[in-house]
């Protein structure tokens, strides 16, 4: 994948009750997992790639009055085939979007997850540079 491309799931969420909705690989880091590492982990296990560098770009809380979360967000590059076995929980499609498409789906609410929302927006952002 390069430059001009981003990886996004596509998989159904349980509490949202939608149809299977696009978004970037995320998940949880294990207990005295390093973020960085919990990045590479979650890209493996759920989009099937490894990241030759992962460029640390926000650290954010995720809902500052209903949850302690923190949220780490890496953009990766140079990403290689490196599948991983997906969590028991997970279902999902993988498929490659150029990134203005993938703009494109924020800016009509076919990514509604915030993750992906702030995700997409920040490299949008550091496209401007």
């Amino acid at each position: 994948v390069d430059d001009n491309h981003v990886v996004l799931v596509r998989q159904y969420r349980y509490v949202q009750k939608e149809d299977f909705r696009w978004e970037m690989p995320t998940g949880g880091i294990k207990p005295d997992e390093p973020p960085e590492e919990a990045a590479q982990r979650e890209l493996g296990e759920e989009a099937g790639y490894h990241a030759g560098r992962l460029i640390p770009v926000s650290i954010y809380y995720t809902s500052k009055s209903v949850c302690d979360e923190t949220a780490h967000l890496y953009l990766g590059y140079d990403l290689t085939q490196h599948k991983l076995p997906p969590d028991d929980t997970e279902v999902f499609e993988i498929q490659t979007f150029h990134f203005d498409d993938a703009l494109k789906m924020v800016r009509n609410n076919e990514i509604r997850d915030g993750m992906s929302v702030i995700a997409i927006l920040h490299a949008a952002l550091l496209r401007m540079r």
